[in-house]
């Protein structure tokens, strides 16, 4: 019998030891699951429901002189393209823009800068005759959180809501790192961003309004993309999972962030099945955060499904409002069509000689 109790022991012991052995791994796992789930890089958390209260249910995306009935979905538009026929202070000719690193938690802002300067070199690159200007983000976020309506965050939090940084794009316009008279830091946007632009500033970007429209739908973003207008996306897809795929990076949801960043195109042309049709998105995260290009895609890009896009714009049910939120983006009123052959660009930019 007492050998019996002793083995007894012996076998609860190992139990023990085991349970330790399998609990450990998910004990260290846990914290750094916990750190992605919360990680917040300037979206606030309320953010898709301050958008459902502000802009409700917007009609479908169509530029003037488009054919409301043209489906876009086979179509190629990648508006970063744009960029390489025109030159800015910080690019030359035949170059892509650097990659604008954020330094607090101003991603709505940079993510609409992106879009107003892309639209502004497609605008060009269609023939108009304009000088491309890049926005300077810390008007933006301090607009955004200072000048519609009462302030939404108190000051020493970081983020703004994109519903209301159109809404402030639309009202105050955008400016300039030279109108503004300083370069760029995190420090200053989190002091715009308690205090508002100064009041100078304000009426000088008045002067420069654009519109938007926000996009319920994966068609209203492929229309809009296709149409010359790029887009400011606020969800929490978080890109950590990548896989190469019809020649790109192509990424896949893994746990949750609270991020902003600028669709920049779109590809249609693979395939009819919307998991092989891909929408192009620029981050303000610096290059060493994602994969390095396949292709001519910018540095700090990467692709997403149009079946992914569509899941993050869909409300999983009537009480739950979706994860994220996306507006095409002017830099005028009014959304008025492009007329640029984006397909032979592309044959254009794959064979030179041609």
């Amino acid at each position: 019998m007492n050998n019996w109790k002793l083995w007894l022991r012996i076998l609860l012991a190992v139990l023990s030891v085991a349970g330790a052995l399998c609990i450990a791994p998910v004990m260290l796992i846990a914290p750094e699951l916990r750190q992605i789930a919360e990680e917040n890089f300037g979206l606030p958390s309320d953010h898709m429901e301050v958008a459902e209260a502000l802009h409700p249910a917007a009609g479908p995306f169509v530029a003037a002189d488009d054919d409301p009935q043209r489906n876009h979905a086979r179509e190629l538009a990648r508006l970063d393209r744009a960029a390489l026929f025109v030159e800015g202070d910080q690019k030359p000719f035949l170059a892509q823009w650097p990659v604008s690193i954020q330094q607090t938690g101003d991603c709505t802002s940079f993510a609409l800068a992106h879009a107003i300067r892309d639209r502004i070199c497609v605008q060009v690159a269609a023939g108009r005759r304009q000088k491309v200007v890049e926005p300077f983000p810390p008007y933006l976020y301090g607009a955004a959180r200072r000048s519609v309506g009462a302030p939404h965050i108190p000051c020493g939090k970081n983020g703004s809501h994109p519903s209301y940084a159109v809404i402030a794009l639309k009202k105050f316009g955008f400016i300039t790192k030279e109108e503004a008279g300083q370069p760029y830091s995190g420090s200053l946007a989190d002091r715009w961003g308690c205090s508002g632009p100064p009041s100078e500033l304000m009426q000088l970007g008045k002067s420069r309004t654009g519109d938007y429209h926000r996009c319920l739908t994966a068609d209203d973003v492929c229309r809009a993309i296709c149409n010359g207008y790029p887009c400011l996306w606020g969800t929490s897809f978080r890109p950590a999972a990548y896989e190469q795929r019809d020649g790109r990076e192509v990424t896949s949801r893994v746990g949750s962030w609270a991020h902003a960043m600028e669709i920049v195109g779109y590809d249609g042309t693979c395939s009819t099945d919307p998991d092989r049709q891909y929408f192009l998105v620029r981050n303000s995260h610096p290059p060493t955060d994602h994969p390095e290009p396949l292709g001519d895609e910018p540095d700090s890009s990467f692709w997403i499904t149009r079946k992914q896009l569509e899941a993050d714009l869909k409300a999983p049910n009537s009480r739950t409002p979706p994860s994220g939120e996306v507006y095409a983006i002017s830099d005028v009123s009014g959304f008025p069509a492009e007329s640029i052959d984006w397909s032979s660009l592309d044959r254009l930019l794959k064979d030179p000689a041609k």
